[in-house]
């Protein structure tokens, strides 16, 4: 829709920073939440910037973009990562429109590799919208992506935990489709 914003905060922190800015403007907005409760990810610091992402973990060879729910298991990944030797940079993509542009071309520049992860289907949302930026990126140096994300499927009810690991949304699936992409990356 023209001119609607696409909002997803990761935590409790940021979702009551996100109300506070939606409050004060007077633009329509999509704001998506998840059900089941996260733990905090932001320290007491964090102040939600409209449009921005937030790098919230840092790492060299793999960038991974996550939004709501599913950044707080990207970081696990990441972390299991790590003890692997993949060096994983998390990124909280709360804004989801506008996206953050600058930040998905650095992060290209950075890492050889780029996973979206998100608990939407893979048609339509944030992996697709970085897609977009991706093809438009000057230089567009060669760079392993991977959508990640609910397959186009009819939705379906259950407990969110079990969702999360039927659609490798948990930790132990982010880590795998993650060591996928850097391991074919770099055959």
């Amino acid at each position: 829709i023209p001119h609607m914003t696409v909002i997803q905060p990761a935590d409790d922190l940021e979702t009551h920073q996100v109300i506070q800015y939606l409050a004060r403007t007077n633009a329509p907005c999509y704001l998506r939440i998840c059900r089941q409760p996260v733990p905090r990810i932001h320290d007491d610091e964090y102040q939600f910037q409209f449009g921005k992402g937030a790098i919230v973990r840092e790492g060299r060879d793999l960038s991974i973009f996550a939004t709501g729910g599913t950044v707080h298991t990207a970081i696990a990944a990441a972390r299991r990562l790590l003890d692997e030797g993949i060096s994983t940079r998390v990124v909280n993509l709360s804004t989801l429109k506008p996206i953050d542009t600058q930040l998905i071309y650095r992060c290209a520049d950075e890492t050889s590799a780029i996973l979206s992860v998100e608990d939407h289907s893979v048609i339509g949302g944030m992996g697709s919208a970085i897609a977009d930026v991706l093809a438009q990126r000057p230089g567009n140096r060669a760079l392993s992506y991977r959508i990640h994300g609910v397959p186009d499927v009819f939705g379906e009810s259950g407990e969110p935990a079990d969702l999360y690991r039927k659609y490798l949304l948990d930790e132990e699936g982010i880590s795998r489709v993650a060591r996928e992409l850097v391991t074919r990356d770099c055959q």
